[in-house]
């Protein structure tokens, strides 16, 4: 019986003195606000950000398309390229057009996201040709046709 009386007497102290230390830190004003690390906002900038495809990344249905870092499309075809996955929040594609008159790119099989087209002129034009690839369960896959005329130069794509 004395054992519960002294338990009950912990418990009753233990709960005024939470109830004290609360109204103390209510009526306490601190204006101070918390100061994350230079480090830790860098990282979260760092994952944050989207961070550049590497070729390494790009696997071509035919093995042509893909020579010594630069994309060579066949003038009238189509290349197909199967998008490795990632563990990053966001990728992004940027490629520029180096050699032929044009080319579309067509990114699909996004998560969710309907597929995005891209048309790039010839190199004298400046175009932003950065295409977003989000992380998902099933592989992205980049479509690049070269519009130049059948007999004309294959177009030839190059990371920015």
């Amino acid at each position: 019986m004395r054992n519960k009386k002294i338990l009950i007497f912990i418990l009753c102290l233990l709960v005024l003195l939470f109830i004290i230390s609360i109204t103390i830190g209510t009526t306490h004003s601190d204006d101070q606000t918390f100061q994350e690390p230079d480090w830790l906002s860098s990282l979260g900038n760092l994952m944050a950000k989207p961070q550049p495809l590497q070729l390494a990344d790009l696997k071509p249905s035919t093995a042509s398309c893909l020579q010594q870092g630069k994309l060579v499309v066949p003038a009238g075809t189509t290349c197909i390229f199967a998008i490795q996955q990632s563990s990053f929040t966001q990728r992004v594609i940027s490629l520029r057009l180096i050699q032929g008159t044009s080319a579309r790119l067509i990114l699909t099989n996004q998560e969710g996201i309907p597929p995005m087209q891209q048309t790039l002129p010839d190199t004298g034009a400046q175009t932003n040709t950065d295409l977003n690839i989000y992380p998902g369960k099933e592989y992205g896959q980049l479509s690049i046709q070269c519009l130049n005329p059948e007999g004309a130069s294959a177009c030839l794509l190059a990371p920015k």
